[in-house]
Order: C-alpha cells, then structure tokens, then sequence
C-alpha cells in the first residue's frame, strides 16, 4: 500500500487526500499514425506518478458513475520520422 498524503494538484488548484500507488508498467506501447505526405508519427503516454483520491475517511472514492478516482501525472511522447 501507498502512504497517504494531502497533495493540491495543478489541473484544477484543489487540495485531495490521495493515496500515492505503487505500480509496474506493464505495457507503453506507441500509437503510430501514416501521415499523407508519407511521414510517420509516433506518440505514448507514459504514467508518473498514479493517486488513488480518497474521501475525509481514507477510504477510495468514486466517480458518478460508480468508477474509482484516480489522478495520473503523466509524460507524452512524440516522435516524428
């Protein structure tokens, strides 16, 4: 299990308390697309850190409908040939 921290994130300025979660990253695959001038563009996301977002109980919170809450910083890569 994570530790559970209060952490304000930057997309919307509110403060959380969430759960920092360990994790392997299992697959980073790339989204490849052919451009029509016969170029090629390859991008993937690539998680940093995951947050579980956690209610003033600890316990996990979920979305409306009924999905868990998490919160993913995250990296895109982009790659042109």
């Amino acid at each position: 299990m994570g530790k559970i921290v209060e952490k304000t994130f930057p997309h919307d300025g509110v403060t959380r308390k969430v759960m920092e979660m360990d994790y392997v990253a299992d697959k980073e695959e790339w989204s490849v697309y052919k451009l029509e001038d016969g170029s090629t563009v390859r991008m993937r996301v690539t998680a940093g850190k995951i947050y579980r977002v956690l209610d003033n109980d600890s316990n996990p919170q979920f979305n409306p409908d009924g999905d868990p809450f998490f919160i993913v910083t995250h990296s895109i890569q982009i790659v042109s040939s």
